[in-house]
């Protein structure tokens, strides 16, 4: 598959928006998470309250079109042309298991983070509702972003 970086970013920043749209239907749905991802970015910046939000909004989204660039150079540098959202999913679980990784040093980035806010590695300290949330946001993110990719690109 050949390397279209706008279309990668397009398609990096609508998944990143997705997961968002993901997370925050949730909460309207009456699942009660722990993890404010845009909350958490905005509080890295120092931020607090709705700014907070904004900034973190616009560093996922920002972050989300990046990570599509990752993803498209990878398809490429591998030759990837077949069973596309398979390889969407992989993507997906890579991209999980760093942002697990980097949810464990997030206390580290943010002193002020009460104990009981930190997430922890793959967010377990918030409880396994968060865990399943996380993971399926990030492997939705893959299988969005291989779609939506694959449909851009192709125009």
């Amino acid at each position: 598959m050949p390397f279209d970086p706008v279309a990668a970013l397009t398609a990096g920043a609508v998944a990143g928006l997705l997961m968002t749209l993901m997370r925050a239907s949730l909460g309207l749905a009456g699942l009660r998470l722990r993890l404010h991802v845009l909350r958490l970015w905005g509080h890295l910046l120092g931020l607090r309250g709705i700014p907070a939000r904004i900034a973190g909004l616009v560093i996922h989204v920002v972050g989300s079109a990046a990570i599509g660039l990752a993803y498209a150079a990878a398809f490429a540098a591998l030759g990837i042309a077949d069973n596309v959202p398979v390889w969407g999913l992989i993507g997906g679980a890579a991209h999980w298991a760093i942002a697990g990784v980097f949810m464990a040093v997030v206390p580290a980035f943010d002193p002020d983070l009460p104990l009981g806010e930190r997430p922890g590695a793959f967010v377990v300290n918030h409880g396994a509702r968060d865990v399943v949330v996380f993971t399926i946001g990030h492997l939705m993110y893959g299988l969005a972003f291989t779609f939506l990719y694959l449909l851009l690109a192709s125009s």
